[in-house]
């Protein structure tokens, strides 16, 4: 009976590791933290002093537009990979921290629906490009 039950906090353990959120480009798989409510995508990664190699925050918005963004508050530099409603890469910009105002607005040379935020540098060390697919699975 007691081996029962590890086992099945072992599935249990299992299946919550799977049901996180992931975007998957080029086979490599990024845990992703979702910002989909206005709040939250203002926010962002704001004040944070790290974050891990393979994970991200992933910004969702209704339509697909040229957002910008900034790193106003943002201690990590990033690679923001901005994402069209086709799952295609339309964009890739390295961001640096904003040490005073005003800061800088990165803008897309392209519409996109979503935007990845990762550790700056992961896409080049990854071979992740424009045009690349982004395969994205929301786990709520």
């Amino acid at each position: 009976m007691r081996h029962i039950a590890v086992l099945i906090l072992v599935l249990v353990f299992i299946v919550g590791c799977q049901l996180s959120s992931t975007a998957t480009i080029n086979g490599k798989r990024i845990s992703v933290e979702v910002a989909d409510e206005p709040a939250e995508r203002e926010t962002g990664l704001m004040y944070r002093k790290s974050l891990p190699e393979d994970a991200g925050m992933l910004f969702i918005f209704e339509d697909e537009a040229e957002y910008a963004f900034w790193m106003k508050n943002t201690l990590i530099p990033l690679d923001m990979i901005f994402i069209a409603a086709d799952s295609s890469i339309v964009d890739i910009i390295e961001a640096e921290p904003c040490k005073s105002d005003p800061c800088a607005a990165y803008k897309p040379s392209g519409k996109a629906k979503y935007v990845l935020e990762v550790n700056k540098g992961y896409s080049a060390n990854n071979g992740i490009k424009k045009g690349d697919k982004v395969y994205i699975a929301l786990r709520k």
